[in-house]
């Protein structure tokens, strides 16, 4: 192989976020903040202890660090602190202890006030209350010790929230120091906003309180301290703030603006959490989030216009996730934007995703996202427990590390240098590649695999006279890394011609990468996408595969969005809304002559869902939608597959509650077939259909939530159904019909272990031919007459097809190196990582294995 490269993006395109964007040019120069990762300690290191789940609190007081953690009993509120040298060489973070104080259990905010820490308690269901009334969200403060950093505590104020409320209760401080302020949320929706005044020696004393304004969230402060904003129920309320500390209600503005000015998706927002994610500098614009707890892609983020004399709000614009004209950021809970001493950029936190930088329109308060700044080198996710200190100019924050059995959060710090830099968009200093020597380079043949299961939508490749030899593996021609450097992607390649197009995931953001698919190296461009913070254990990033046709590449990305894209460049020529809510998206779209077909998209004219939709390839524009607002149990990750049944080119897709072709030109059913009972619930679907052109083998479920394998023939519009079997779980794998058999692995459970199986079935019959016990489960292609598997373990097999029983022909052990799942979930200690999911792809002489985070092209030729 050639030389190792670490890459420079030729060209990349970026989606405008927020509410709106200057449309960028491909490769353009940029002046930009930027923020490099510096530093990071976690509680892997033996010095500091595991730790319980972490609060709403983060704060610097000097050279410390102060982060609140979760107990689990009475008394059990923990902070812990570090101390932070920017002059140190190496790891600038030193753990220096924990103190607990006599607060409630359960994470809590924290407020630095000059050289004070004050702290107040989270309410949590079960918590003890009995006997300990005097415990209940208490505000506590400590002074801090000049020389050691200890918190020591000085006094509390009880009873400061009453007992009845549930939400968390988040603390502020007067620019001046003298008056804290605590907003909550109650069960009777009696909500306040409660001022505490500050004595010299620190002392805490209730001031007075405003009840029954629906505050959910976190307040801001305006810059010049006048008034307080707080994102209500269904409102934002203003309050203004007397010289004294005093706080005088003054106004609400309800929030239908966001529901009724470019928002159709959004619906009631009394149903939506929200949180002022912040205030410009100059005063003249506060941002406003919404987001639902169940339903993320409800997302919406509004840009209201203050007067800085009056405290007055007027909203200015708005966007939902659903919205044709704007896209909110990759992931909004929790969002906080922190401006930079220029007061028009600054840095996005979320407790959903990475950090970003944005730019502001001074004259609109519109955002743009630029890029990602800081990517932490840590195995979870980053929480916005972050701080700006402008004047050292460092970002510092705390992010959770893993879960283990859904709970039990560790804990990480990290620290990164801010600046300004000249950089092209989407430049990948963390993207390495290596490329092909000219011998390995020269292609092996012409064929093309540009979509979702080959160019036939069968799985089939037509590749002749590969090596069937593979002692010692296969020659690799050329290898990327850092495609995904943090969060779990399965999204296979896809290629055509000279071009090879992946899907990535870089921070928050989605990528589309193209490479030459002979030679690897440096990118050809990079497109950037809105994403997700991967907050979905089971895919961090893209799942579902791209797919080529001519000069444009559609993909299915994770902000529940399809995207059209220029093949020559990567511009964005137009996007759908997406609408599947559980999971990243995994339904690859599939170009039938001049149409697009989309599964489970927004029709943007009515707004409305449709389970299947067709869209002109070059312009987007909508020609046929298909069960449109189906009540049809139909969550799937599948696509519509384009296949040709008794000579008639239709459209099949299955899912888990029914089965149906239509005709391509006009979406109308050809035939349908409904079983008698569907699953009771979300029960999700994964293996597409297939068909030899006369019988068509679907997967579908039952009522019982069994997993049913079924053949029918279509007579005259109707589905004959042939026969029928409840069949084990079918894994992510699609199976490969060769001469009247059907080949597929047998998976033993949802992770597939080496206790799964395979099978050979008789298509006109359904009964079983044979099957092998123990060998791991896997993903199948079909070349030269062979199934080339990729197991989930990562190991290369190479099987003959025949109904007389398994016959190995090759085996490559460590084809693929497993990697560490992010989130460890269910992790099987079989393959000591998460399974290799992602499908082979065969083309051009060659065979392309994606895992995770690296991409790498072997010649099968020689």
């Amino acid at each position: 192989m050639g030389k190792t490269l670490t890459l420079a993006v030729v060209a990349m395109v970026l989606w405008s976020s927020g509410v709106a964007a200057e449309t960028p040019v491909a490769g353009e120069m940029v002046t930009v903040p930027t923020a490099e990762l510096v530093s990071t300690f976690t509680s892997e290191d033996k010095t500091m202890p595991k730790t319980f789940r972490i609060g709403n609190g983060f704060q610097k007081i000097g050279d410390y660090i102060y982060v609140s953690l979760g107990g689990d009993r009475i008394g059990g509120g923990i902070i812990q602190y570090f101390k932070w040298d920017p002059k140190a060489s190496g790891n600038q973070f030193t753990y220096v202890g924990e103190v607990s104080h006599s607060t409630i259990k359960g994470g809590f905010s924290l407020c630095a006030v000059g050289n004070r820490l004050y702290a107040l308690a989270l309410f949590v269901w079960g918590a003890g209350l009995d006997g300990h009334p005097e415990t209940f969200n208490a505000i506590t403060w400590f002074d801090i010790e000049k020389e050691t950093g200890k918190p020591i505590e000085k006094g509390t104020l009880p009873g400061i929230v009453p007992r009845s409320a549930t939400f968390e209760p988040m603390l502020i401080a007067d620019p001046e120091g003298k008056n804290l302020y605590v907003t909550t949320a109650q069960d009777n929706y009696t909500n306040r906003l409660t001022w505490v005044k500050l004595g010299d020696d620190g002392k805490a004393e209730r001031g007075g309180d405003i009840n029954g304004l629906g505050f959910r969230s976190n307040p801001k402060m305006s810059p010049d301290g006048k008034h307080i904003y707080c994102v209500g129920d269904h409102n934002i309320a203003i309050v203004e703030r007397k010289p004294s500390g005093e706080i005088v209600y003054k106004k609400s503005l309800s929030l239908d603006c966001l529901a009724k000015a470019k928002t159709p998706n959004v619906g009631n927002v009394e149903e939506l959490k929200g949180n002022i994610a912040g205030i410009s500098p100059d005063g003249r614009w506060v941002y406003v989030v919404l987001t639902s707890e169940q339903v993320w892609t409800k997302n919406c983020f509004g840009i209201f216009k203050r007067d800085p004399a009056t405290g007055e709000l007027e909203f200015s614009s708005g966007g939902s996730e659903y919205d044709k004209e704007f896209d909110a950021f990759a992931n909004l809970r929790g969002m906080n934007l922190m401006f930079a001493p220029d007061g028009v950029s600054g840095f996005i936190s979320s407790d959903m995703h990475l950090i970003q930088n944005f730019k502001q329109d001074p004259k609109t308060g519109k955002l743009s996202n630029v890029s990602d700044v800081v990517t932490p080198a840590l195995k979870g996710r980053p929480t916005p427990l972050m701080v700006y200190d402008a004047k050292a100019g460092y970002l510092i924050g705390a992010a959770t590390l893993q879960y283990e059995a859904y709970g039990g959060t560790w804990l990480g710090v990290w620290a990164a240098k801010t600046g300004t830099a000249q950089v092209r968009r989407g430049e990948r200093a963390d993207l390495t590649a290596t490329t092909a020597a000219a011998a390995d380079a020269k292609p092996g043949s012409t064929e093309d695999w540009p979509r979702w299961l080959g160019p036939n939508g069968d799985g089939k490749s037509t590749l002749k006279g590969i090596r069937k030899d593979w002692t010692g593996g296969l020659r690799k021609v050329w290898e990327v890394s850092g495609l995904s450097p943090y969060l779990t992607t399965w999204s296979p390649p896809s290629v055509q011609g000279e071009k090879l197009v992946v899907l990535g995931k870089h921070g928050c953001m989605d990528e589309v990468l193209c490479f030459n698919a002979d030679t690897g190296g440096a990118p050809l461009w990079i497109a950037e996408l809105p994403g997700d913070g991967g907050g979905d254990g089971w895919a961090g990033g893209p799942v579902a595969q791209p797919c080529i046709d001519g000069d444009r590449v559609y993909v299915c990305h994770a902000t529940s969005r399809y995207s059209c894209l220029s093949m020559a460049d990567g511009r964005l020529l137009w996007k759908k809304a997406f609408a599947q809510y559980s999971h990243t998206p995994g339904n690859p779209p599939v170009v039938w002559e001049d149409l697009v077909i989309l599964t489970h998209v927004i029709r943007p004219e009515t707004n409305k869902r449709s389970t299947l939709s067709a869209f002109k390839k070059d312009t987007g524009e909508w020609v046929w939608s298909y069960g449109e607002d189906s009540k049809r149990i139909d969550l799937s990750w599948t696509g519509a597959l384009s296949l040709k049944v008794n000579g008639q080119a239709q459209l099949v897709y299955n899912t888990a509650g029914f089965a149906v072709g239509l005709d391509p030109r006009t979406g109308k059913p050809l035939w349908e077939l409904v079983p008698e009972s569907v699953p009771s619930g979300d029960f999700g679907m994964y293996t597409d259909p297939l068909t030899d052109g006369k019988t068509v083998v679907l997967v579908s479920a039952n009522a019982k939530n069994e997993h049913v394998r079924s053949a029918v023939q279509i007579e005259n519009g109707i589905a004959k159904e042939l026969w029928k079997n409840v069949v084990a779980f079918t894994g992510w794998t699609n199976p490969v019909l060769h001469d009247g058999y059907l080949y597929t692995f047998v998976a033993d459970g949802l992770y597939s272990s080496v206790n799964s199986g395979f099978q050979c079935v008789d298509v006109k019959t359904g009964v079983e031919k044979w099957s092998e016990k123990k060998i791991g489960c896997g993903s199948i292609v079909e070349v030269d007459g062979n199934l080339l598997c990729l197991k989930y373990s990562g190991d290369l097999l190479l099987l003959n097809p025949t109904p007389e029983g398994f016959k190995k022909v090759t085996e490559w052990k460590g084809a693929v190196k497993i990697q560490p799942w992010w989130t460890h979930r269910g992790s099987p200690a079989a393959y000591g990582g998460a399974p290799c999911w992602t499908i082979p792809v065969i083309a051009r002489g060659k065979v392309y294995l994606r895992y995770n985070d690296s991409l790498a092209c072997y010649d099968l030729m020689k």
